[in-house]
């Protein structure tokens, strides 16, 4: 029996590894970001445009982070209630 609804495992596996990783990755990037630092540069402007710099894409980064990790957490749970499910239709068939 066709529900018409169908998930690629391996498939949603491999992309809910790629979004760990780029959580992992923005979040090492904003600990580099925060590394370097603004008041180590020179001339006050310098300083000043590296510290905007800093600060913006600290916030930028952090959203593609948090994006990357909600979006993670949805497709794990997507993979998790869609095998339950699958497990349910094959006892009610009687499978083992």
């Amino acid at each position: 029996m066709s529900t018409g609804f169908e998930i690629d495992i391996a498939a949603t596996e491999r992309i809910v590894h790629k979004l760990d990783e780029c959580g992992e990755r923005m979040q090492q990037a904003r600990k580099r970001l925060k590394n370097v630092g603004p008041k180590t540069l020179g001339t006050n402007g310098l300083d000043n445009a590296c510290d905007t710099f800093q600060s913006e894409w600290d916030d930028g980064i952090k959203r593609i982070e948090d994006a990357a990790k909600d979006i993670k957490d949805r497709l794990r749970t997507t993979i998790d209630k869609y095998k339950e499910g699958e497990e349910a239709t094959a006892k009610g068939f009687g499978a083992k």
